[in-house]
């Protein structure tokens, strides 16, 4: 059975594993017109801090959803804590951001910056 990293449906989403924000944008995807993302769950984020490296399978999923995003153009990649939209605190803009990536590479790289 594989195990997924990466999530871009909320049938696939745990708050736990995703965070607040989200989740909470998974949960208005039917009602609002929202830009299509994904998540890379807080397993494959504690993974690379435990060994400091990307493993193969996770490393597959991030490059298939960049590919699947970046068929409808360039993309952001965006760091975010999993407690960072609480209802008594938001910490939003705390985090980086990568805007305008145009490849598969460079989204990597993105993510591995975040990371550390």
């Amino acid at each position: 059975m594989k195990h997924y990293y990466i999530i871009n449906r909320l049938e696939e989403a745990v708050p736990e594993k995703v965070g607040a924000k989200a989740w909470n944008l998974f949960l208005l995807k039917d009602k609002f017109s929202i830009p299509e993302f994904a998540v890379i769950n807080t397993e494959a984020f504690n993974y690379y801090h435990l060994h400091k490296t990307i493993s193969p399978e996770i490393e597959e999923q991030i490059r298939d959803i960049l590919e699947s995003l970046l068929k409808k153009g360039t993309v952001a990649i965006r760091s975010s804590g999993i407690a960072e939209d609480l209802s008594s605190a938001t910490f939003a803009g705390m985090y980086k951001t990568f805007l305008g990536i145009r490849d598969t590479e460079s989204g990597i790289k993105a993510v591995i910056n975040i990371w550390e």
